[in-house]
């Protein structure tokens, strides 16, 4: 759910903007009714920040901070981001043709955009992206309140909600299924609980501070590590604080392998077979020669597919087309 996702980043709103070109509705968002309503009635085609995450390439993270001083002063700026403490934030372009859809998450404050922040963000964006715009090439609508509902669950990331003792109140499926394994990290008498001794401590000194309102502020403090008992690497808890005295805990599988997204580039952006072959093979680092040589094909042919793959992902240069590659690899 956004509401997780708001907490998560502790932040003033988290959602999705839909455009089509003369209008922009937020759908699926935690923003208070006074910005929303304010927002669709008079300030949404003075939006100068999403005009130009629209503009940008499909899958590209952009903190706010850069965009919103692009226009700094602006009736937009001074008139319905700074009131709804919209300063900083994280966006980025869901979808490429037809409608333009945005997943944000906006707060207040210079210490809003920080790396560990910026890297939840990253990782929470292939299975955003992935579900919406499974979801629109098979139904041709975008998510309604139930399928953002689903969208959650399709997140690989655990996300567990926390009281301030640390007894489980909310997990997502994926934090479900790692409860459920028990390597190393379990719920024991409903509570979240590190096996190894020296991580439970931590865990536990996290929690307390992420529930204690002036607790620690050292981002540090809020990463524990929890070892595994089956060798694989270990799980990265992020704590944080949420309303009301809980905590969110996002728990990151370090083991997950990157997996090639050739099937997930030919649904959601419609490259053929051959385009994802070559565009995969961008992702792990080969030259166009090397490609051409293993698929057998010139270097002639190598190149219209780049140039083509390049049209239908809204990139323009290699670089963004392999940081594309690995946001959607997650």
């Amino acid at each position: 759910m956004m509401v997780d996702i708001q907490l998560l980043f502790d932040g003033g709103t988290a959602g999705l903007v839909v455009s089509d070109g003369a209008s922009r509705v937020p759908r699926c968002t935690c923003m208070a009714d006074d910005a929303r309503t304010a927002y669709q009635d008079y300030y949404h085609p003075i939006d100068y920040v999403l005009a130009d995450v629209e503009a940008g390439p499909v899958g590209l993270m952009v903190p706010g901070s850069g965009l919103i001083a692009r226009a700094a002063g602006s009736e937009f700026d001074v008139d319905w981001m700074r009131p709804h403490r919209f300063t900083r934030g994280f966006f980025v372009r869901l979808t490429a043709g037809g409608d333009n859809v945005t997943f944000l998450v906006a707060g207040d404050g210079s210490r809003f955009e920080t790396a560990a922040r910026a890297a939840v963000f990253a990782a929470l964006i292939p299975h955003v992206q992935q579900a919406l715009h499974i979801e629109q090439r098979l139904h041709g609508r975008v998510l309604n309140a139930e399928d953002a509902e689903r969208a959650a669950d399709s997140i690989q990331r655990g996300l567990v909600l926390l009281d301030r003792g640390g007894a489980v109140i909310h997990a997502n499926a994926a934090a479900e299924a790692i409860l459920e394994h028990s390597d190393g990290l379990s719920r024991r008498g409903g509570r979240l609980r590190i096996e190894e001794t020296s991580g439970r401590t931590r865990l536990q000194a996290a929690i307390s501070a992420a529930a204690t309102p002036g607790g620690s502020t050292d981002p540090a403090a809020q990463w524990v590590l929890c070892n595994r008992p089956s060798g694989k690497r270990p799980y990265l808890l992020h704590v944080l604080p949420a309303a009301d005295g809980a905590v969110l805990t996002v728990v990151v599988d370090l083991d997950l392998p990157v997996k090639p997204p050739a099937d997930v580039l030919r649904r959601i952006y419609g490259l053929t077979r051959a385009e994802s072959d070559v565009a995969v093979r961008i992702l792990g680092g080969k030259g166009l020669a090397p490609i051409a040589e293993e698929l057998s094909v010139s270097l002639t042919t190598v190149r219209t597919h780049l140039q083509r793959i390049f049209d239908k992902t809204g990139t323009h240069r290699q670089a963004e087309l392999v940081r594309l590659l690995l946001t959607l690899s997650g």
